[in-house]
């Protein structure tokens, strides 16, 4: 793979606007999360690129500290459950989930519903989840939820109903409320994939999604208008999963330099603005999601969701822990999707969230010798920043520097 010390910003100029301050905001939310973490005051150099969501990036850090400080401890290990787990196992076999639960049950003397911030832990330290309540400030909800009524209203026919599997896209689990803002639906936007079952094809070239293609200029103009609220998504992937984080963002140099792919103009395009690490995301719209497994990612690496919307009585169910947890808007859960069984209950209004997530086969056709992630450990989370990013001096632009002292979060902004 290519060095992880390199920024976006000096692998390609065109990503400056949405690639590299996904990556300055992670650089910042890191130390800031060191330091709330250690509770220790320090002076943070903001970059220019990044100061109008500095107040954002110290709401998502404190909240991955909270998260960190409230551990849920598995009584058995992610790696051997994951063993037993069949090739296809996508969670809605009865008996083949009764005897997993038998096998690996929930931790014994712990609440069945949590509204605080937490993490999964395992008993050897690795962590399969992290759940973060409000995260995401109002003030950037508010944006991303004006950018995807005006999507949605623009380009209505991308958000498609009963478009994948059946069990997550029956018609009768997409809801209407008499408000009917965001409409309902999932939209697939992804600057690099496969079609399904194509990435295992000889000589198949990987493409944007359809809907890319088809609404070019609209999915552009909300990657633009959304930029704030990925960057600070970034940022939380960057202190959750570090090894993940580099390995996401590797990505697009090493597809734009040495892999054939159809639409090159086209991914280029939305390159300009993708500031997700992630290549693929769903945005889906007002729909009750069934308790599944996500079969087709890494088994260790997260999916990254995010919740918006305006909604009452949110609630995520994660039964393979025997917990359900407040899912109410301005949430971000990074979880091992593939593993653990997730779903989201009907709310009583509007909800609408960001599903990101990769696929194995991109990874495989750029880096044939990439390895799976492996699960993050309490130990792998901290990391100082100034041994894994990059140097100050590559930052456009004049930084400030501030005082961070650690402090109570204000769930406010």
């Amino acid at each position: 793979m290519s060095n992880p010390l390199t920024a976006p910003s000096v692998l390609n100029p065109r990503w400056n606007n949405a690639q590299n301050k996904a990556w300055l905001a992670a650089c910042v939310a890191v130390q800031v999360f060191n330091s709330e973490k250690e509770q220790q005051t320090i002076e943070i150099e903001i970059p220019t690129e990044v100061q109008d969501i500095y107040p954002d990036i110290l709401l998502a850090a404190r909240t991955c500290v909270e998260a960190l400080t409230n551990q849920v401890t598995l009584p058995w290990e992610l790696r051997e459950y994951e063993q037993r787990l069949s090739k296809m196992q996508n969670g809605f076999n009865v008996k083949a989930e009764a005897a997993m639960a038998a096998k690996f049950p929930p931790p014994e003397h712990r609440r069945a519903f949590e509204a605080r911030p937490f993490t999964v832990v395992d008993k050897i330290g690795e962590i399969g989840l992290w759940h973060m309540p409000s995260a995401i400030s109002r003030r950037l909800q508010t944006v991303v939820e004006k950018a995807t009524r005006e999507l949605y209203q623009s380009v209505p026919t991308l958000f498609q109903v009963g478009n994948g599997p059946a069990a997550r896209c029956d018609p009768s689990l997409f809801k209407r409320s008499a408000a009917n803002v965001w409409g309902s639906g999932t939209a697939c936007l992804c600057y690099c994939w496969f079609q399904q079952g194509h990435d295992a094809v000889p000589g198949e070239k990987p493409s944007p999604s359809s809907s890319c293609l088809k609404h070019l200029q609209a999915i552009l103009k909300y990657l633009d208008d959304i930029t704030p609220a990925m960057c600070i998504m970034a940022a939380v992937l960057r202190i959750i999963n570090p090894s993940q984080f580099f390995q996401c963002f590797q990505l697009p140099q090493q597809i734009t330099a040495s892999v054939p792919v159809n639409h090159r103009r086209e991914m280029l395009d939305l390159l300009e603005f993708w500031a997700s690490p992630f290549h693929c995301m769903q945005v889906i719209v007002n729909r009750e999601t069934l308790n599944h497994r996500d079969t087709r990612g890494w088994a260790f690496g997260y999916d990254l969701l995010a919740t918006f919307g305006r909604y009452s009585n949110g609630v995520l169910d994660l039964p393979s822990i025997g917990l359900s947890c407040a899912y109410n808007p301005g949430t971000i859960t990074g979880l091992m999707g593939k593993v653990l069984i997730y779903g989201v209950k009907p709310v009583n209004g509007e909800r609408f969230c960001f599903a990101q997530f990769v696929r194995p086969g991109v990874f495989l056709r750029a880096f044939p010798n990439t390895k799976e992630p492996q699960p993050p450990h309490l130990l792998d989370i901290g990391i100082r920043a100034n041994t894994v990013d990059f140097e100050w001096e590559r930052f456009r632009g004049t930084p400030r520097t501030y005082t961070f002292t650690p402090m109570s979060i204000n769930h406010e902004l």
